[in-house]
């Protein structure tokens, strides 16, 4: 069985944790002691840590050019317009980690586009 762990902050603290501090966790499907965990999680929210984040994926400006304008230069219609694609994230945990991206995973670039679309 191919286990894949992913790493996070608190992963270390995990593993090389008092053993007198914190709860086993098992390690795989035959795991003897998955009977005890009516008894165990309860004790388990220090593996617990909010995720809260805030994330600006997309954000599009759409600007219309005044028509009167535009008629003598031979023009319908002029729209200029910006889009900008994850442009940041805010955090609300202390370990800045991101739920959708694990830690050492490549996280989305900010990107962002201009244009002009015009009719004549």
């Amino acid at each position: 069985m191919d286990l894949r762990v992913l790493p996070n902050a608190r992963i270390t603290e995990v593993l090389n944790g008092d053993m007198q501090k914190i709860i086993p966790l098992p390690q795989n499907d035959v795991e003897d002691r998955y009977y005890f965990w009516d008894r165990f999680h309860q004790y388990m929210n220090y593996l617990v840590v909010s995720a809260n984040h805030i994330r600006m994926q997309e954000v599009n400006l759409t600007y219309n050019l005044n028509k009167a304008g535009l008629t003598k230069l031979g023009f319908q219609h002029v729209q200029v317009f910006a889009q900008g694609n994850n442009l940041f994230t805010v955090y609300a945990n202390k370990y800045k980690e991101d739920p959708e991206y694990p830690m050492g995973g490549l996280r989305p670039q900010p990107t962002l586009t201009f244009g002009v679309k015009c009719s004549l």
